[in-house]
């Protein structure tokens, strides 16, 4: 209850995915499905590769059963390299 209204400050003073994704989460359980679908997406515009965010946003789109917010975020993941997936060993290897 007490970091909703942080995070719906904390976005308006700086222009970061984490934080839209923080919101999105908090949006989530306070039971607004609307608002946390719209915060999700400003994060995947801020930071367009984030395989977790993708993912997150297409499980979103099949609660919602948006098939075609599924098919366009699911595409988008398919576009990634590998590297950038989770659980990539590429990734890890820094």
């Amino acid at each position: 209850d007490l970091a909703l209204p942080f995070f719906e400050q904390l976005v308006t003073l700086r222009r970061a995915s984490l934080d839209w994704s923080l919101l999105g989460y908090c949006q989530q359980q306070q039971g607004n499905p609307q608002a946390a679908w719209d915060a999700f997406r400003q994060a995947a515009s801020i930071a367009p590769a984030e395989s977790d965010l993708l993912e997150t946003l297409i499980g979103l789109s099949r609660e919602r059963q948006d098939a075609a917010a599924e098919a366009t975020y699911t595409q988008r993941l398919r576009m990634l390299p590998s590297s950038t997936l989770p659980g990539s060993s590429a990734r890890k290897s820094k």
